[in-house]
């Protein structure tokens, strides 16, 4: 029980040490970097607190909406009241305790060394928070710097982080691993010690439990995945076929480019293929329908034939070209 606690107060402290570092780190990105001390301050070290440490928070509070202030302020005021409390609680916990067991007396020698023990029980869990939020703060930075560079030779490290606990180290995670599979997903294959079909389910699970940006990275990253190693999707077809029909572009875009790269061999699959592509066929987003014309022209059947006819007089000329296009191969691969 103790331990849960322990861990729950950790845990919920580092996060808010987290979210300060973070905000911080995004702040100086856009800001000019001016220094925050107040010189003029008669006592310089209280300009310098005010400046580096109260100051800076108290900003942060101002800039939100009134609403949230108690809510910032509670976190502001967390670690030092629990710190505070922890060795309140402890030091005549302890006393009271010990005194009633007999064990000490109040002018023993060991009553006053229970106040270095307070004081180390009381900051314990601050420094372990203080840890882990600096650890995921460095962490999430490092990936993010890795975004533009398409390092293949971090691709691994990309990967084992998709199911990172905090959701900036989970983005940049994902936004990394998509700069590597772009264009060339056998490169991130080839470079990674982890099997494709590993892979594969791990961007799987980010889709079906994570928040919507993650969700639509990695679908990008399936959807170049699935043009290599397409067979391993095939059993998340109902998956895709069900992102069809949302009302998100991006999900629908990449579902549709995913159905029609399925390998696919019986005919009656590949009509339910097709009709899982049906609504992209009918949806008022051009890019959506421009998908669906795409995506069509692998999808070789009846069924096809007819909503590509259908799409070479869409009101885009984008999706009527492409159409056109998956029209006439599919007329050749099937005879006509």
């Amino acid at each position: 029980m103790i331990l849960k606690l322990y861990g729950a107060h950790v845990s919920y402290l580092s996060d808010i040490l987290y979210e300060k570092k973070m905000s911080r780190y995004e702040a100086q990105k856009s800001s000019s970097g001016q220094n925050n001390i107040i010189i003029w301050n008669p006592i310089m070290l209280i300009g310098v607190l005010y400046g580096k440490v109260i100051g800076r928070e108290m900003r942060g509070l101002k800039s939100n909406q009134l609403s949230e202030v108690p809510k910032n302020l509670f976190k502001l005021v967390y670690g030092v009241v629990t710190a505070f409390g922890l060795f309140f609680v402890t030091l005549f916990g302890s006393l009271i305790f010990f005194q009633l067991l007999g064990v000490i007396t109040v002018g023993d020698e060991i009553g006053p060394l229970l106040f270095p023990l307070s004081i180390f029980i009381a900051i314990t869990p601050n420094i372990h928070a203080r840890y882990l939020s600096r650890k995921d703060f460095k962490l999430t930075t490092k990936l993010q710097s890795l975004t533009d560079t398409c390092p293949t030779d971090r691709v691994d490290e990309a990967i084992n982080h998709l199911d990172h606990r905090r959701y900036p180290v989970r983005l940049a995670a994902a936004r990394v691993l998509l700069s590597i599979v772009s264009d060339n997903p056998g490169k991130a294959v080839k470079y990674s010690s982890k099997d494709p079909e590993a892979l594969c389910n791990k961007l799987i699970q980010r889709i079906q439990k994570d928040d919507q940006e993650v969700q639509e990275i990695s679908l990008r990253c399936l959807s170049w995945l699935s043009r290599d190693y397409e067979h391993l999707l095939l059993p998340y077809a109902k998956l895709f076929a069900n992102l069809v029909r949302s009302d998100h572009t991006p999900f629908q875009v990449n579902s549709t480019i995913i159905l029609g790269n399925l390998e696919l061999s019986e005919p009656d699959k590949i009509e339910k293929c097709a009709q899982a592509i049906k609504p992209a066929v009918k949806d008022p987003d051009a890019d959506v329908r421009h998908a669906a014309a795409v995506a069509l022209g692998t999808v070789p059947c009846e069924n096809s034939l007819r909503m590509l006819d259908h799409l070479t007089e869409d009101s885009d000329s984008d999706v009527r070209q492409r159409a056109s296009q998956s029209l006439q191969k599919l007329n050749i691969q099937l005879d006509y």
